[in-house]
Order: structure tokens, then sequence, then C-alpha cells
């Protein structure tokens, strides 16, 4: 299907391009826990830089708008870490995405703002991980790598569609 910004493949053509197969999203649900437990953390340093900061700040009326916005991003990644990427999750996306580019935030901001959450989760599962589950040599570090990559899939199929 074509769209205004050239042509456009299937979430499904997208998610396999990448190799973000059945196995992929099955560990992706195993972060699971990890992702819930470690999420609002995460978005407290994300808003903590986001207030410091001017040209974030100024998309915030007051604190109260900073933590409906937090609330909504912690369902969202509840939702992202279930790891069904289908046409409810693709059509909420896309309305996030529409909703940002309204206000103004540039893609480049997003992208900061999804590499902070990212690096915050991925201390999470490393200290929650290794390496005691994952052992330190050999199929240990290919199953901790494949794990971790994809929770960075994950991270970039929404920012993608966002």
């Amino acid at each position: 299907m074509a769209t205004q910004g050239g042509p456009r493949t299937s979430l499904n053509d997208h998610l396999d391009f990448m190799g973000f197969d059945t196995e992929g999203r099955a560990r992706l649900r195993a972060l699971k826990p990890v992702v819930a437990k470690a999420i609002g953390p995460a978005l407290a340093v994300f808003y903590e830089r986001v207030k410091a900061n001017p040209e974030t700040r100024k998309y915030f009326a007051n604190d109260a708008h900073i933590a409906a916005a937090k609330g909504k991003q912690e369902q969202h990644w509840h939702i992202i870490a279930d790891a069904e990427f289908g046409p409810t999750y693709e059509t909420a996306v896309r309305a996030i995405g529409r909703a940002h580019a309204k206000i103004g935030i540039e893609p480049r901001v997003y992208v900061a703002g999804y590499a902070l959450v990212a690096e915050q989760l991925i201390k999470a599962v490393v200290a929650e991980h290794w390496p005691r589950r994952f052992g330190l040599s050999g199929k240990g570090q290919e199953e901790f790598a494949a794990t971790l990559s994809s929770l960075m899939k994950a991270v970039m199929v929404d920012t993608g569609l966002a």
C-alpha cells in the first residue's frame, strides 16, 4: 500500500525483515516482569531530563500533565512487552505519533527520549539476568544478546511506527 511518504509495507513485513520472529517475541514476553518493574523508574529518569530541558519542558503545562503522560507511557510499555504487534497496536502507535507531530515534537527529540528509556531498560535487564541466568561465555552470551536484541527490536518497531 502506498502512503504520502512513499510505499509502506505491512507491519508483519517489517517485523519479518528485522527478524523479529515468534522466538524473539517470546523472549520479549519473558522480559515483561523486568520491564514492568523497571519502566516506572526509567520514565522517571526520562521525565527528570524533560523537566530540566527548556526544549522539552515546553510540551508540558505542569507536573500533573507530565504525570498523566508518564502513566500513559507505562501502560503502553506493558503493551509493548506483550509482543502482540497486531492491527490494534499499530493503530494506537500511529495515533501516538500523530499526536506528537500535532504538538510539534520533532522526531529527533522523540528518538532521544526512547534512547533514554531504552538505556534504563537495558540496565534493568542486565542487572536482573547477568551473569546468573545467561552465563559468561558461549551459548549464554548468544542467548543474552538475542534477549537484548528482542527488546531493542521492540523499541525500534514502536519508534518507527510513531
